[in-house]
């Protein structure tokens, strides 16, 4: 599992645990507009690799990490690669978390009945615009991401559903927040729903 880039020592990420070692994997199965010329190239761009997942685990993590963060691009489209990376920090003691774009349910699926993701991060891009704004047609994005959303939430694993709003879904900020909440939130409680602004619009 190749990596672009990765963070020593973070607290944010990895949520709800305590200290993380936050690797980005190269590549993505969508090519989302909000993406292009900012991180879109830095993580599809072979040039960009540091290394194979494991090694950097094994030369990174101290005692101080409770837990290992997956970012990307996106890290499902490793299959194996990303299952051999879990299991390998839950042979070492390590929590998992997984931030995805939720589009690849079935090895979202296949890697919660081998239970090795402790915790996931689904980003919800949006309602509208999807072939335009995302590069995936929308009567597979909504129904996709959503079979990922109920098969965490199902399980009881902690997850958070994110949102980044910009130029090309904030017109529809309410739609999307009235489809999570009455889609996920009612029915799972422990399903957590954070807002984001696209960096590119406060810098």
């Amino acid at each position: 599992m190749q990596i672009v880039n990765f963070i020593k020592d973070s607290t944010v990420e990895c949520s709800p645990f305590k200290w993380g070692l936050t690797l980005f994997s190269m590549g993505c199965n969508l090519h989302c507009k909000m993406c292009e010329g900012y991180n879109y190239e830095k993580v599809t761009n072979p040039n960009n690799v540091v290394g194979e997942a494991i090694e950097i685990i094994k030369n990174n993590v101290t005692p101080l990490h409770d837990s290992v963060v997956f970012i990307g691009g996106e890290p499902t489209i490793w299959g194996d690669d990303l299952e051999s990376a879990l299991k390998f920090c839950h042979d070492n003691g390590l929590k998992t978390k997984i931030f995805s774009n939720g589009f690849d349910y079935e090895t979202v699926e296949k890697i919660n009945n081998k239970g090795l993701c402790d915790a996931w991060s689904i980003d919800f891009k949006g309602l509208h615009n999807i072939q335009q704004e995302f590069g995936v047609p929308a009567q597979s994005y909504l129904p996709h991401v959503e079979y990922s959303i109920l098969d965490i939430a199902d399980r009881g694993l902690p997850l958070e559903i994110r949102t980044t709003f910009y130029s090309g879904n904030e017109e529809w900020r309410e739609d999307i927040i009235k489809y999570v909440k009455d889609t996920f939130l009612r029915k799972y409680p422990h399903i957590k729903y954070i807002e984001q602004e696209d960096v590119r619009s406060i810098i």
